[in-house]
């Protein structure tokens, strides 16, 4: 997902609601080539793409939001990383 939108927890989760395969924040942008590598690993491999977003940028979630950003739909979020 490319947006001109400003990252915010409702535009990340619409995103993902809406189909998105990954969120790259414009802070991040530089790096599109290794989460583009992260997707079709994870599809050719059968695995949930959202993991390795996890893994690489829940860290930039963190302190974009504070550490408990997940806390106000954690159905959703546990869900979408398959917990």
């Amino acid at each position: 997902m490319l947006t001109a939108h400003a990252i915010s927890k409702d535009n990340l989760k619409k995103s993902f609601e809406k189909g998105a395969s990954y969120y790259v924040p414009k802070d991040e942008i530089n790096n599109t080539d290794v989460f583009l590598a992260d997707i079709l690993e994870a599809r050719e491999r059968n695995k949930n793409v959202f993991v390795k977003w996890y893994e690489r940028l829940s860290g930039f979630c963190d302190r974009r939001f504070g550490p408990n950003w997940k806390d106000e739909d954690p159905e959703f979020w546990n869900s979408l990383l398959g917990y």
